[in-house]
């Protein structure tokens, strides 16, 4: 306390979170131990503390005055919360080569050819997912306190039940009641991929998907189409 209380008339306490983190847990890999997802929470309590602080005392008697007194009592804390399922998109990074054929030096036979990758490329595929953090709001919250005065001294000319102290022990269990609001995807579904059969004298189509090769599909196709016409 800033002076010497003679008794806590009331204190008013709010509960103001000032992080809540979330942290996904990494995807289970057969034989290692799996790890769940976490909240980091922190925050502070403000106290308003209302005491009297005496002023003139006499052996019966005590006078004084209102005192106010505002303090913030910080926490940090985590939380578990069990099995819950929300998928982390990771970044990749993909390197591909590209198949290079050149001449054999003296001492190979002319008809052979070095097959290998090209050596002094580099290309790379590099892909970023961008995750959203859930929405975190305060519901509920409870305060569970005890304040004990360390440093009581009587109360020199006053009363002989009458005391003051400055120090204060304080024991307290927070109950916080949270919303976590994960966003929801919406991924549009894929175009339906339908690839007609081409006759003898049609042409490859323009649309094709992502699923099946169309340009080998139809290949085939011209191929059969072709080899049908040389047997007649």
């Amino acid at each position: 306390m800033p002076t010497k209380a003679l008794e806590i008339k009331t204190i008013k306490k709010h509960l103001i979170i000032t992080q809540c983190r979330f942290f996904n847990c990494f995807p289970p890999v057969c034989g290692i131990p799996n790890d769940t997802p976490k909240l980091f929470l922190g925050g502070f309590v403000r106290k308003d503390i209302q005491y009297s602080e005496p002023t003139r005392q006499t052996a019966t008697t005590v006078e004084g005055t209102i005192k106010d007194f505002v303090i913030d009592l910080p926490f940090t804390c985590v939380v578990d919360l069990g099995n819950i399922h929300t998928p982390t998109l990771f970044s990749q990074r993909q390197e591909y080569e590209f198949s290079s054929s050149t001449s054999l030096p003296s001492g190979f036979s002319p008809k052979d050819k070095l097959l290998s990758g090209d050596l002094t490329e580099f290309n790379l595929v590099s892909q970023q997912f961008l995750n959203t953090l859930p929405n975190c709001e305060l519901i509920y919250s409870q305060i569970n306190e005890m304040d004990d005065p360390l440093d009581r001294v009587p109360l020199l000319g006053g009363p002989l039940d009458e005391g003051v102290f400055r120090t204060v022990q304080e024991k307290m269990i927070v109950l916080i009641q949270l919303r976590l609001t994960f966003p929801t995807e919406i991924n549009p579904p894929h175009p339906h991929c339908h690839f007609p059969e081409p006759k003898c004298n049609d042409h490859p189509p323009s649309n094709a998907c992502c699923h099946h090769n169309p340009f080998l599909l139809v290949i085939a196709k011209l191929l059969e189409c072709i080899l049908r016409g040389m047997t007649h």
